[in-house]
């Protein structure tokens, strides 16, 4: 994955909706296209490489005919069964994975092994147990998204999170998941979190976050107005777009157009002027 971070990003973004769409399409659980927001994630608390996906499911899908439909049935907690949906999605990444090596086109190895020890190696990981982690929304959509929305445009680590810079080494803050979320300290030097860091570097103009099935951005909108109708849900008030000065206001209180002298009146623009040109 290291060397062909591309290639592999995408293709957990494919095997995970694929999976999706596979169950949402059976008419024996939901007979419907269903809707998934994806987030790539590629660090864990450490800021080790630790490289997954986190999907947001909606809990129904669109007919053919645009009508708004609710599972069939509910596997336990969860819209579709967790251990079917680990099965499918090791067939499709594997499957997926297994052609790109064999044409020797998509994926470039390091040191290519021969072909036998390649089979061997997809062989094992259909072996091995692969498990989808699927989880109820934990106090409702609206904290879902807003947990999600906390990750979607910083990398690896939050300023919150750092301690102090001392004798070249770095301190912070981490969450051992291991030893139920306690917070814990580490202690690196600055090279090696310089070089976990640069680890979450994504590839140039690469898209972490999509949006599948009626959730896509082809018509979402226009899908979205006629599932509100067809459920009887009260549709949101459009958001207004802040500019960056409503937003530093109204987020850390600190006011552009006030005058830097008296701190009182505000300052109004008269004129401008084109770059490298003279007043």
């Amino acid at each position: 994955m290291r060397f062909n971070e591309k290639w592999f990003y995408d293709l957990l973004f494919d095997s995970a909706w694929q999976t999706i769409a596979t169950f949402g399409q059976d008419g024996q659980y939901l007979g419907a296209t269903p809707g998934m927001i994806a987030i790539l994630h590629t660090w864990g608390q450490q800021l080790n490489y630790h490289v997954h996906l986190h999907c947001i499911v909606a809990g129904g899908g669109i007919t053919m005919e645009q009508k708004w439909c609710l599972p069939k049935q509910v596997s336990g907690k969860f819209l579709f069964p967790q251990s079917a949906m680990s099965v499918v999605y090791r067939g499709i990444f594997l499957s997926k994975l297994s052609a790109a090596i064999g044409s020797k086109k998509r994926v470039t190895l390091q040191t290519p092994p021969d072909t036998m020890a390649i089979a061997d190696i997809i062989k094992l990981l259909y072996q091995k147990k692969w498990v989808v982690d699927a989880r109820i929304p934990f106090g409702g959509p609206a904290q879902v998204v807003e947990y999600l929305g906390r990750y979607t445009h910083k990398v690896a680590i939050s300023n919150q999170r750092l301690i102090k810079i001392e004798d070249g080494e770095v301190h912070f803050n981490y969450k051992d998941y291991r030893d139920g979320a306690t917070t814990k300290q580490m202690c690196l030097k600055g090279e090696e979190f310089i070089r976990r860091w640069l680890q979450h570097m994504l590839p140039a103009r690469f898209v972490k976050i999509r949006h599948y099935g009626f959730l896509s951005n082809r018509d979402k909108t226009k899908k979205l107005k006629q599932i509100a109708q067809q459920i009887d849900f009260p549709l949101m008030p459009p958001v207004l777009a802040l500019d960056y000065k409503q937003r530093l206001r109204l987020l850390m209180g600190i006011d552009l157009d006030a005058c830097p002298h008296c701190k009182q009146g505000t300052m109004i623009l008269v004129k401008t002027w084109e770059r490298g040109r003279s007043p």
